[in-house]
């Protein structure tokens, strides 16, 4: 008995101390991660503080007088800046893209927007990529960058040094002082330069039109900003890209070039950004500003949706307000592992501007429904194909081109579809409607329900069927119960003050249903029902509801 109690003993200080061990590992690992925690959280704070530190205002001294530049963006409610874009997503985004194109850069797909002027540029030895085969295309340009580019453009680079405090034999000075002589450039009050500093787009706009004197003689901007003048100058040339979001943006290589290119080879043929624009909050919302930021996105992501695809009968001009006031083709880069592009919305909308009625859809495409009044138009509600599977999951094969919307106007009810427009003549239009949330609510998504004074109507597979002899006044889904009394999940039955409907599934129709106990059905199964009287079932060839046989009477 000493023996088996000794035992006893034995296990039972083996058990406290493993217990002991696995409290002692667990606590130091929680430690461990509380340490870590705590250290990226300081990390975050450091990096936090150093980020909101002003950066020195970089002005020559003529811009003495220029507001700060501590934001290095301005905010603008219609684009977001390339300063919320993960830049590291967007060049994988842009290296994957070049392969198998025929770029001069691996990291720049021939097809850009932009691949022209890059061409056009290092053809003539302005902008040449690096040695690697790439052109960094998001890589900051700083001062001294610039210069070298203007002055390499005008093609009037001299051998003078020496003409700041910071600028002495460097590669660039030979640029930046033949830059000064021309009167393109002045520097600080401190007599520097500051080769080094990252260029922001106004001083960018100041600096270019200089040098290609595109200011007008004799303008006068009196009690502005001081790069108003600059950047009015630039968008006259149209030279002024999309994607410039801000008027104190860091410009990168891609805009340079792109405004470089526009600037020597006066093109005219694209769509430029404005002043307006560009000052952001303190503008109100426009038709015009809305059509920059699609085109902004279309540019920065290399789209090739064709964006101003015209429909007939609609100008290309109201196209593109329609496009701009839908803001349904809107990118985001949304990963850091890898790039990827996802649209704003999955679901077409319907739009109205001037005149017209429309509904765009995800890919950009456009249908006009001219028989449909703008101004009397009333939204009804939007249908679609879309099915559960038997574990009420929803079908993989959602097609958004077969969402259609339910509408009326003072004329007449329509069911507009991405095909063409159908007119319901056959209806009370004062009286039509959906049915209440409730009926629908719960049931096959396809499945939905409008009525007038005089019937009901059913959305089965995207068109609208009349129930025959349903009272539009007292018709209602069945909340159904099952065998432990629960509310179940099942949404087949729906009734009257007189009639039991049921939805068949097999061939989408609503069929009348006799002989069953409303008041005691109950789901005993998918596809399996019981009230006093009898068991019902569900026919997998026909879809009907079925009498399977008779329960004894109690």
């Amino acid at each position: 008995m000493k023996v088996y109690q000794k035992k006893l003993e034995h296990i039972e200080m083996t058990v406290m101390v493993n217990l002991q061990q696995l409290i002692t590992l667990r606590l130091m690992t929680l430690i461990k991660k509380t340490f870590r925690i705590t250290t990226l959280l300081f990390l975050l704070i450091v990096i936090g503080i150093q980020h909101s530190y002003a950066q020195e205002d970089s002005v020559d001294e003529k811009l003495s007088s220029s507001p700060s530049s501590k934001s290095i963006y301005t905010t603008n409610h219609y684009f977001p800046n390339i300063a919320e874009i993960n830049l590291t997503a967007m060049e994988e985004y842009y290296k994957n893209a070049a392969v198998n194109t025929d770029s001069i850069y691996s990291d720049i797909p021939a097809n850009h927007h932009y691949y022209p002027a890059l061409i056009w540029l290092n053809q003539n030895q302005i902008i040449t990529g690096y040695s690697d085969g790439t052109f960094k295309p998001f890589q900051k340009v700083n001062r001294a960058e610039l210069t070298k580019m203007i002055v390499s453009l005008l093609k009037k680079n001299q051998t003078e040094q020496n003409c700041f405090s910071d600028v002495s034999n460097e590669w660039f000075a030979s640029y930046v002082c033949s830059a000064k002589s021309m009167n393109i450039i002045k520097g600080y009050s401190d007599n520097t330069f500051r080769p080094e500093q990252t260029i922001i787009f106004s001083e960018l706009a100041e600096i270019i039109t200089n040098a290609f004197t595109l200011k007008q003689e004799g303008s006068v901007f009196e009690n502005s900003p001081w790069y108003k003048e600059g950047i009015i100058a630039l968008e006259e040339k149209k030279a002024i890209p999309a994607i410039v979001s801000s008027i104190d943006e860091e410009v990168n290589r891609l805009t340079a070039a792109e405004i470089l290119w526009r600037v020597a080879e006066n093109t005219d043929t694209k769509t430029t950004n404005t002043y307006l624009y560009l000052k952001g909050n303190d503008q109100p919302e426009s038709i015009e500003n809305d059509y920059i930021a699609i085109q902004a996105e279309i540019e920065l992501f290399n789209l090739h949706i064709d964006p101003l695809y015209v429909p007939p009968g609609v100008s290309p001009r109201t196209n593109q307000e329609i496009l701009a006031i839908s803001h349904n083709i809107t990118r985001r880069i949304y990963s850091s592992e890898h790039a990827s592009i996802y649209l704003s919305s999955s679901f077409p909308s319907i739009k109205t501007h001037k005149e017209l009625v429309f509904r765009l859809d995800i890919n950009g495409e456009t249908t006009v429904y001219p028989t449909v009044d703008s101004e009397t138009l009333q939204i009804i509600d939007s249908i679609n194909d879309i099915e559960r599977n038997l574990v009420g999951v929803f079908d993989n094969n959602y097609n958004p081109k077969n969402v259609s919307f339910i509408v009326k106007d003072k004329n007449s009810v329509y069911q507009l579809k991405q095909t063409g427009t159908l007119i319901y003549n056959q209806v009370d239009l004062e009286t039509f409607t959906k049915l209440d949330e409730a009926t629908s609510q719960g049931s096959s998504v396809a499945l939905k329900f409008f009525k007038d004074k005089y019937t009901v109507f059913v959305n089965i597979k995207n068109d609208i069927y009349p129930i025959k002899s349903a009272d539009p006044l007292t018709f209602e889904r069945i909340r159904l119960n099952d065998k432990n009394g629960r509310v179940s999940n099942d949404n087949r039955f729906f009734k009257d003050k007189d009639t039991i409907f049921f939805h068949n599934k097999t061939f989408q129709t609503i069929n009348f249903v006799t002989d069953i106990d409303l008041e005691s059905l109950k789901v005993i199964s998918y596809n399996l029902y019981e009230d006093k009287n009898a068991q019902w079932g569900v026919n997998k060839d026909t879809g009907n509801l079925e009498k399977l046989r008779d329960l004894p009477s109690l």
